[in-house]
């Protein structure tokens, strides 16, 4: 009963309340909309005016009711009950009618409901324009609402599936991964610089530029209203494998011209001019066969 009472209060308008954005969920669908939708309608068609509230209704009762709602048997004390709520309307084929509306609403609802009516499914319809950045965000929230709605029902496990679940845990692996492999190469690449220049400088600022043009290349992302997906964490693990490749051609050619004698202007100069141009050059073909450019 509990739990019913939690699915029956599920609602667009109590999801908004709860912080979720207006329009990015459009619909509630559980097991119990006959109960909340149906139900009053059929009631009031045949001169009952009572509100169907599960909320106030007692455990006992409640329990014995959704049993008979989710099995309809025509010999269940929840048939005099609702003779009662019906009065002399409530004829033998008035009660058939009844059960059979019950029967066919069990049928409709058996895809949501386990066979053995120990777990339901409550369907969330979307917004279907929602961006990726929106589902994922939109997933965070619907964890925590449900979190928040069903956490304090001892012996209750709910889980959140769908595409804007998918889209969050996609996210947050792309993320843990891309931080080891972050982690990683940079151990690796520093160890590589400076056994290959033998100076902490060299280590230091070829990898301070590097992070300065992947910052900038993700706050460009964001200037451009490029949007943030799964697949742009893995931006900074390819800049940082490009670029220093580059960074060891520019700086070789630079040490080769002290080596010759050049001054230190000299030398970064040609550095420059030589090596420096046709890093350029490689940068813009790679550019250029990058998938998402047309």
């Amino acid at each position: 009963p509990e739990v019913a009472r939690a699915v029956y209060g599920l609602s667009v308008d109590k999801i908004v309340e709860a912080g979720v954005e207006e329009g990015n969920v459009l619909k509630v669908e559980t097991y119990l909309d006959f109960i909340k939708n149906r139900l009053p309608e059929m009631m009031k068609a045949a001169g009952v005016e009572s509100d169907v509230d599960i909320s106030v209704v007692d455990d006992a009762i409640l329990a014995q009711f959704l049993r008979f709602y989710l099995d309809p048997d025509p010999e269940s004390p929840v048939v005099d009950m609702f003779a009662g709520f019906f009065g002399d309307g409530f004829t033998p084929e008035a009660q058939a009618q009844f059960l059979a509306v019950l029967e066919n609403n069990s049928e409709n609802i058996a895809n949501i409901v386990s066979d053995d009516r120990s777990a339901t499914l409550i369907n969330l319809q979307l917004d279907p324009e929602l961006t990726q950045n929106e589902l994922t965000r939109l997933g965070k929230e619907i964890r925590e609402f449900v979190a928040d709605e069903f956490g304090g029902i001892a012996g209750v496990e709910t889980y959140v599936t769908g595409e804007a679940s998918s889209s969050q845990d996609s996210q947050e692996f792309m993320q843990r991964e891309t931080t080891k492999l972050m982690a990683i190469a940079f151990a690796f690449i520093m160890l590589i610089l400076y056994l290959t220049f033998r100076r902490f400088s060299d280590v230091g600022l070829p990898l301070l530029i590097i992070f300065v043009a992947i910052f900038w290349l993700l706050g460009l992302m964001g200037w451009v209203g490029l949007t943030y997906t799964t697949m742009s964490v893995a931006i900074m693990p390819l800049m940082l494998g490009i670029n220093i490749a580059y960074v060891i051609h520019i700086l070789s050619r630079y040490y080769e011209g002290r080596e010759d004698g050049l001054s230190v202007d000299l030398s970064a100069t040609t550095a420059i001019k030589t090596v420096g141009v046709a890093v350029f050059l490689t940068a813009i073909t790679t550019l250029g066969a990058s998938p998402w450019l047309p």
